[in-house]
This record gives structure tokens, sequence and C-alpha cells, in this order.
């Protein structure tokens, strides 16, 4: 049986992990919703996001890796990482049933009213690095989120 949408979306309190609930509720069940986002998410040629907000040129593995024919795997929230952080959102994408070290995934944290806390999203990067080929996003409201020193230099 089926969970109730509503329970899970409200799981956690506070704004952010309702918006993240949400999201992982709506993409497990519309899995392609998750592959098209991903792939703008990371697709460094995008020319419709505002400025600064363009994917860097090094998710274009990424990019390429989701293009070739990857399903979505699994969605999950609250994903601890190696630093011993949380991620809000991870989506993993491959091939097979099974992890793989093949798999391509997408970390997704979310902000809202409230910036990236110190080096948060470059912990991020780093950790996944370790772990699989992904890309850090951070889904925010344009206008909420400043962009400082948090935000990792692109590199082509």
């Amino acid at each position: 049986m089926s969970s109730s949408i509503f329970r899970e979306a409200t799981q956690y309190s506070g704004p952010e992990n309702r918006l993240t609930q949400a999201l992982a509720v709506t993409l497990r069940r519309v899995p392609e919703a998750a592959r098209v986002l991903a792939l703008a998410w990371t697709d460094p040629r995008a020319a419709t996001a505002a400025s600064r907000e363009v994917a860097c040129d090094s998710t274009g593995a990424v990019h390429r890796a989701l293009s070739d024919g990857v399903t979505l795997q699994s969605v999950r929230t609250q994903v601890p990482t190696p630093s011993r952080r949380q991620v809000d959102l991870e989506l993993r994408f491959g091939h097979g049933r099974h992890p793989s070290p093949d798999d391509v995934v997408i970390w997704v944290e979310s902000k809202l009213g409230a910036d990236p806390a110190n080096r948060q999203v470059i912990s991020y990067a780093g950790d996944l690095k370790l772990r699989a080929l992904g890309a850090v996003v951070v889904l925010a409201p344009r206008e909420s989120l400043r962009y400082g020193p948090e935000k990792p230099a692109c590199r082509g």
C-alpha cells in the first residue's frame, strides 16, 4: 500500500524540509521529471538561467551521463555525507536496479531565505566526488540567495 503524499510531504517540520519532501514525493511518482530537472541543472550550455546560475563547464560530464539513457534509481532525503553533514535531497540515476559506481548522483540543497552554511556547498561537492559522478545543486528562490564566497568558482 503506497503511503499518503501528504504524510510524506509533511514528515519533517520547517519550510525547507517540507519543500524538499514535497519535491522528493513528486519525483518518486514522476521519475522522468527528475531526469529532466537533472539535465537542466547540469547543462553547461543552458541559456535560460539568470546570470551566475548557469551550470559550470565541469558538470558537462554529468550532463552527458544523464543523457545516456539512465533512469531514476532512488530519491532520498536527509542523506548523510562523509563530512558529517546532511544533504537535503539525493537523486541517483543509473542503468541497473542496484547502486553502482557508474551511477550519476545529484545532491540538492534546498534554501528558503537563508544562504548555505559556511562552505556547505563546497563540502558537498568534495564529498560527492568521493562517492560518484555527480553535481550539487542549490534550490532557492532567486531573490533570497546571495552569491558570495560560498558559491564555488566554475572551472572549465
